[in-house]
């Protein structure tokens, strides 16, 4: 840009010091050199404003996908807490089960079946009739 500057100025002053024609060349070229600038700085801004616009869709999209990582971990860690806690519920579900076919197996069974008890049987004593004598 400065180059440019520089070489608008040499032709000025060139043609300046030659006829009033040569000033209105000069003057047009200027113009000319001035709109070329006006317009490599537009299509730099243009270019500028493109890149930091790819730059801003690139970090939204870097955002974006490390955000969607992170609701995979989560509902990964989600799942597992689910499946832990259906472990859980199912060994909780287990054991009360065996509780109750245990405790079902306790009513069932008759406390004093199989105990022999002969102070009962000993105590216990049946009418004789005496010797010679008939029983009806």
């Amino acid at each position: 840009m400065d180059a440019s500057r520089a070489t608008a100025g040499d032709f000025l002053q060139r043609v300046a010091e030659g006829d009033q024609r040569g000033m209105a060349a000069g003057g047009r070229a200027l113009m000319a050199i001035q709109e070329a600038q006006q317009k490599a700085g537009a299509t730099y801004d243009d270019r500028l404003a493109n890149l930091q616009l790819r730059q801003a869709i690139g970090g939204t999209q870097a955002d974006a996908a490390a955000a969607q990582l992170e609701l995979e971990q989560v509902k990964g860690l989600q799942g597992m807490l689910a499946d832990q806690r259906a472990r859980e519920m199912g060994a909780t579900r287990g054991g009360i089960d065996l509780l109750s076919q245990l405790a079902a197996g306790l009513a069932k069974k008759d406390p004093f079946d199989g105990e022999e008890s002969s102070d009962l049987e000993e105590d216990v004593v049946t009418p004789s009739a005496p010797p010679g004598a008939s029983v009806i």
